[in-house]
């Protein structure tokens, strides 16, 4: 005798009237099937294999460059790193009755000078007079990357020429043949550094 689970009363079985198949899989049946996919990993069709790893590369980070793109294509410039710096050191020679009046132009250099030198990628810019030589040193860091380039911009501007003009005229250049500061020869001789510490 079996009792039927659909009914709350016993209900006889025999031969010729077995019992129904249950549509419910034995717990023996769904253990062998847990055990088998275990031990038997399903296999990944090309197409399922292609979309996990399209999902892994859109969840990994875009490298760290001077220019990436974006997922649509677009260009996203990164920020330029600033130049550490080349110093550069230069002499020219003052007349002796122009001393005064050199010092007294530069305790007010013109706005639109000093404008055109930080434009121009020059920081740290000093001068320094030697009053038994009377040869003025000039010292400065250019952090730029194209250095003919911004001298020749910073030779473009016309207050630039003009304070030029005048400065000059208080000076003797030590570069031969050279005629001023909008010469491409140069004004102010560029020296050698034979030392530097940090």
């Amino acid at each position: 005798m079996w009792t039927n689970p659909r009914t709350s009363s016993p209900k006889m079985w025999s031969a010729s009237n077995p019992p129904p198949q249950s549509s419910h899989r034995s717990s023996q049946s769904i253990s062998n099937s847990i055990s088998t996919s275990i031990s038997q990993p399903q296999t990944q069709t090309p197409s399922q294999s292609q979309s996990q790893s399209q999902r892994q590369t859109q969840t990994q980070p875009l490298p760290l460059s001077p220019t990436i793109f974006s997922r649509t294509g677009t260009v996203i410039p990164t920020q330029k790193l600033k130049n550490q710096g080349k110093r550069i050191a230069q002499i020219v020679k003052l007349k002796p009755d122009c001393v005064e009046k050199y010092k007294d132009c530069h305790a007010r250099v013109w706005p639109e000078v000093l404008k055109q030198i930080k434009e121009c990628c020059i920081e740290d810019y000093s001068i320094y007079h030697d009053p038994s030589t009377n040869i003025l040193f000039a010292s400065f860091k250019y952090v730029g990357y194209d250095y003919v380039g911004d001298m020749e911009r910073m030779r473009e501007n016309p207050k630039v020429r003009e304070w030029w003009s005048l400065t000059d005229s208080y000076q003797e250049s030590l570069v031969e043949g050279s005629t001023g500061s909008t010469d491409e020869r140069g004004w102010w001789k560029g020296v050698d550094e034979v030392f530097y510490v940090a």
